[in-house]
C-alpha cells in the first residue's frame, strides 16, 4: 500500500497519508489547521513484527523536521495558517503531547481510513504504538512531584503549627527574660527605664508565642500571650522593688534574731550620747515650725536621711541644721533629766532585743503597778476617749503640742507628762475604784507587762517572720500601685498587653 508520513511544523503532530489523499497537493492539519504539503507516494516495506508492551517501551523519539516537496504541477509554496503562540506551544501535561491519542480523518472516516494521525512511524501490522503511560487528570508522577517539592516546598512543610503547650513554653521563656530585665533595672531607682522594660516584656512575650503558634492565628495565642505578659510584668515589678535601695531603706531589712551577747553590745552602743541626740533629731525632722523657720523642705530632710542612713556616725545621717537643733535641745536638759532619758531608752532597748533580766522585768512591773503607774495608764487611755475630750474642751493640737514639749524636756513619766485636766481625771477615776477592783486591775497589768517584756528566742523568730511577711506584702502592694499609678505608667502597662495580644494573634503580620 502506498502511504506517506508528514509532520506538522506547528503542532508537531505526525500524519500518515494513504490512498486518495496522496493525489492531493496540500491537506490541512486536523489539529491546528495548518496547510501541509503532500509528498510523493512511497511504498513502505513492513518491518518484522516485534512484541512489545506499552509499559516497557520507551517513548518514541522525535524525528527531525524534513522538508517536503510539493506535488507535481504545483510549484507555488503553500501559505501556512499560523496560530497564536499560546496555541502553537503544546501542553507538556496533555494526553496528546505526542499525538498518541489523536486519530483524525479529514474525510470523517475512522482510524482505518486513508488519513490517520498516529504521531509515530506506521506499523504495518496494526500494533498499538508504544507510548508513555497515560497520566491521570490532576496527578503527576512521583519523580515530578518530588522535583516540584524540592524546588518549591509546600506551606504545610515550611510553617510551624505549634500547640497550646508550645505557646506557653515559648511565652514563659520570654516572660522570664522580661522579669530579669525589670529586676536589674530596679537597682537604678528610676521609674522610666522600668516603664520601657514593661513594653519590651510585652513585645517579647507576644513574639515568642507568635513564633510557637505558626499558622495558628486568632484569639487563642493572643490570650495566652496577654496572661503570660501580665504575670511577667507584675513579677518583674515585684523584683525591681525587692532590690531597690530606697525600698530597703524605707521598709528595712529583717535581721536574724540576735544572741544575748550581740543584743547586749547593741544596747550599750545605742545608749551613748550621739544616739540619744539622734532620737531628738528624728523628731526635729517633722517639726514644721523649725523647718519653715530654716527654709527646709520636709522632702529634702527625708531624702538626705535615706541617702546617709547607713552611716555609722549618727551625726552624719541628718542635715547639719537639724543635728545642730537636736544637740541644742539635748543640752537644755538637766543632768537628772538626761539620766532619766537614758534609763528609759535602756529599758526600751532591752525590751526590744529581749535581753531583760528577771530582776529588771520585775522592777519594770513594780514601777508600772504603783498608784502613780496605774493613774498614768488611765491618763494614756483618756487621750483616745473622744467623748471625754470634747466634754473637757481639749483639742488634738493642744495634746500634740504638750507631748512634743514634755518629750523634749525628758518628762516621760508622772504627773508632769500629762495635761493637768487629763491627770486630774485619771486620779479621780483611780481614787473612786474599789480596792478589790484595784487589785484585779493591778494583776491584769502585771500579767500583760510580763508577756511583753519576756522576749524568748521563739518570740524573736516569730517577730522576724512577721517582719518579712509584712515587707513582702508592702512590696507587692507597691508593685501593683505603680503598675497603674500615673498616666505614663498606665499607658505603658496597657501598651505592653495590647502589643502582646496583637503580635501573638497575628493581627499585625501584614505590618
Amino acid at each position: 500500500m502506498s502511504e506517506a508520513v508528514v509532520a506538522c511544523p506547528v503542532c508537531r503532530v505526525k500524519l500518515r497519508l494513504r490512498g486518495s489523499v496522496l493525489s492531493k497537493a496540500t491537506v490541512p492539519c486536523p489539529k491546528c489547521g495548518t496547510t501541509l504539503d503532500v509528498p510523493q507516494a512511497t511504498t513502505s516495506t513492513p518491518p518484522p513484527r516485534q512484541k512489545s508492551s506499552p509499559s516497557s517501551a520507551a517513548p518514541p523519539s522525535r524525528q527531525p523536521k524534513q522538508k517536503t516537496r510539493p506535488a507535481s504541477g504545483n510549484t507555488s509554496k503553500p501559505k501556512r495558517k499560523r496560530k497564536s503562540p499560546a496555541d502553537a506551544v503544546p501542553d507538556p501535561y496533555s494526553d496528546n503531547y505526542y499525538g498518541a491519542d489523536e486519530e483524525s480523518d479529514i474525510f470523517g472516516g475512522s482510524s482505518a481510513d486513508d488519513f490517520d494521525s498516529y504521531g509515530a512511524t506506521a506499523d504495518p501490522y496494526g500494533t498499538a504504538a508504544a507510548l508513555p503511560p497515560k497520566r491521570k487528570s490532576g496527578a503527576r508522577s512521583t519523580a515530578a512531584v518530588k522535583d516540584v517539592s524540592e524546588r518549591a516546598p509546600s506551606r504545610q512543610s515550611s510553617v510551624r503549627r505549634g500547640g497550646f503547650f508550645s505557646w506557653v513554653g515559648y511565652g514563659a521563656l520570654a516572660g522570664i527574660a522580661g522579669i530579669v530585665l525589670q529586676t536589674l533595672l530596679g537597682f537604678t531607682n528610676y521609674l522610666w527605664p522600668l516603664l520601657i522594660a514593661t513594653i519590651v516584656t510585652g513585645t517579647m512575650v507576644g513574639t515568642a508565642v507568635r513564633y510557637a503558634a505558626g499558622e495558628n492565628d486568632g484569639w487563642g495565642p493572643g490570650i495566652v500571650a496577654v496572661l503570660i505578659a501580665a504575670f511577667a510584668i507584675f513579677a518583674g515589678r515585684v523584683g525591681a522593688f525587692s532590690v531597690s535601695p530606697d525600698v530597703d531603706k524605707i521598709l528595712g531589712n529583717p535581721e536574724a534574731p540576735l544572741t544575748a551577747q550581740e543584743a547586749e553590745a547593741r544596747v550599750n552602743t545605742e545608749m551613748t550620747e550621739p544616739f540619744l541626740i539622734a532620737d531628738i533629731a528624728a523628731e526635729v525632722e517633722y517639726d514644721d515650725d523649725f523647718l519653715q523657720a530654716n527654709n527646709i523642705e520636709e522632702d529634702e530632710a527625708t531624702d538626705y536621711w535615706l541617702e546617709h542612713e547607713g552611716e555609722e556616725d549618727p551625726s552624719k545621717r541628718y542635715l547639719p541644721a537639724i543635728w545642730a537643733e537636736a544637740t541644742q535641745r539635748w543640752n537644755q536638759n538637766s543632768p537628772e533629766q538626761k539620766e532619766a532619758i537614758r534609763k528609759t531608752k535602756e529599758m526600751n532597748l532591752r525590751e526590744t532585743y529581749g535581753v531583760m533580766s528577771d530582776e529588771v522585768v520585775q522592777q519594770r512591773i513594780n514601777d508600772a503597778t504603783t498608784d502613780e503607774g496605774m493613774m498614768n495608764e488611765i491618763a494614756n487611755s483618756l487621750y483616745h476617749d473622744e467623748q471625754w475630750l470634747n466634754q473637757a474642751g481639749i483639742s488634738e493640737d493642744e495634746i500634740d503640742n504638750h507631748w512634743e514639749q514634755t518629750e523634749f524636756e525628758g518628762e516621760l513619766r508622772g504627773e508632769s507628762q500629762h495635761l493637768p485636766a487629763v491627770w486630774a481625771e485619771a486620779k479621780r477615776r483611780w481614787d473612786e475604784t474599789p480596792p478589790e477592783q484595784k487589785q484585779a486591775q493591778i494583776d491584769k497589768r502585771s500579767a500583760s507587762l510580763r508577756g511583753e517584756l519576756v522576749f524568748s528566742a521563739e518570740d524573736a523568730k516569730n517577730a522576724e517572720t512577721i517582719g518579712k511577711t509584712l515587707r513582702i506584702l508592702m512590696i507587692v502592694i507597691g508593685a501593683i500601685f505603680t503598675l497603674f499609678w500615673g498616666i505614663g505608667s498606665l499607658i505603658c502597662t496597657g501598651s505592653a498587653l495590647v502589643s502582646a495580644f496583637k503580635i501573638a494573634s497575628g493581627m499585625n503580620v501584614g505590618n
